[in-house]
């Protein structure tokens, strides 16, 4: 089983997740804006770590998977609970 990264996800709650077209979602924070795509099993992502780290969802697919999963009252108190801003 694998555990949640306490620091990865801290970083996908800060992130601010935009739907578009086709499955896509815009996604922003940090250095660069990327795209998730969530048409197709596992989501991909266009940053340098998904590309790197295929075996590691990063913190943009995360990001998208909370955004689209939670409600908003569970995603604020998760931030809260891991201390994101």
């Amino acid at each position: 089983m694998k555990v949640l990264d306490p620091g990865r996800t801290r970083r996908a709650l800060s992130l601010n997740v935009t739907p578009l077209a086709d499955c896509r979602y815009r996604v922003r924070g940090g250095t660069a804006e990327h795209v998730v795509r969530a048409d197709e099993l596992p989501w991909r992502c266009d940053c340098r770590d998904a590309a790197y780290r295929p075996d590691v969802r990063c913190k943009h697919v995360l990001g998208t998977y909370l955004h689209r999963q939670l409600a908003p009252a569970v995603r604020d108190a998760l931030r809260s609970a891991l201390g994101a801003s």
